[in-house]
């Protein structure tokens, strides 16, 4: 990923996480994407906040989010 790419992300990141979380201040992030790969139909896509992001902060990050959203602390259905 180009420079300007990854400092845009981080900048839209940063900028939506002060509308929904007014004060907290966000030191790492990572996105995950659904991909599909047209010759064996898988895949997934995964992007950091930083290139080498240690393995721990993003699984951090992640298992939190399913944890989360386990306990309903995000209801999809209603738009969220």
């Amino acid at each position: 990923m180009s420079d300007s790419t990854r400092e845009a992300l981080d900048a839209a990141i940063r900028a939506h996480a002060a509308e929904e979380w007014d004060g907290d201040l966000v030191v790492d992030w990572a996105i995950v994407a659904a991909t599909i790969d047209t010759d064996n139909l898988t895949g997934i896509g995964l992007i950091n906040s930083r290139e080498p992001m240690p393995a721990y902060i993003t699984k951090g990050l992640l298992i939190e989010a399913m944890d989360d959203i386990r306990a309903g602390e995000h209801d999809y259905d209603e738009g969220d």
